[in-house]
Order: structure tokens, then sequence, then C-alpha cells
């Protein structure tokens, strides 16, 4: 009888291990920067990524080359100054977020 609880037990154990495993690798997501280009060849997007969510500064171009704006990400929501310009470089507008929610416009 004492060797079917072990029995019994033994995996139930490991079991439990490997989820707590399983939670880890889950949290370990790959950094990446996507770049998008116009058809020209210039850039028109600089994105980065913590896994599949948005995440630090995204960069968007006139087909000039010239910024567009600058967007912040955490974890895929808005989250610090977001600046617009104008295509000669002048700031159009500026934008404070926190998480995901306007604070200052």
């Amino acid at each position: 009888m004492k060797k079917l609880i072990l029995l019994i037990f033994i995996p139930l154990v490991f079991a439990c291990g490997n989820d707590s495993k399983k939670e880890e690798e889950k949290k370990i997501s790959i950094a990446q920067e996507v770049i998008e280009y116009y058809p020209n060849g210039t850039v028109m997007v600089k994105a980065n990524f913590l896994g599949n969510k948005l995440h630090g500064e995204t960069i968007f171009y006139y087909p000039s080359g010239a910024v567009k704006s600058k967007i912040n990400y955490v974890d895929g929501k808005y989250h610090g100054e977001n600046i617009e310009y104008y295509e000669n470089g002048a700031v159009k507008s500026v934008k404070k977020y926190k998480n995901d929610e306007l604070i200052k416009d």
C-alpha cells in the first residue's frame, strides 16, 4: 500500500515542478527591432518589440526620411512622451501617457 501511495505522489511532485519551469520559460521573451521601408527605400518605421508586444520607442518617418513621430510603449501600451513632428522638424504635438492613459496633452 505504501508503494502505491509513493507511486502516485512522485509523479505529482514532478508534474508541479514542470509547471513552474514552463512559467519561467514564458517570461523569457525575445527583444527585437522591426524596420519597415517605403517603396523608395527610405525607412517608414522602426519599432521595438518584447515578445509580441511593442516595447520601447517606435519611430515613424516621412518618405523624405524626416522623423514623423516618436511613440513610447511599455508592454504594448502607450507610456511616456509621444511626440509628433512636421516634416520640417518642428514639433507638432507632445502627449504624455501612463499605462495607456493620456495624462498630459
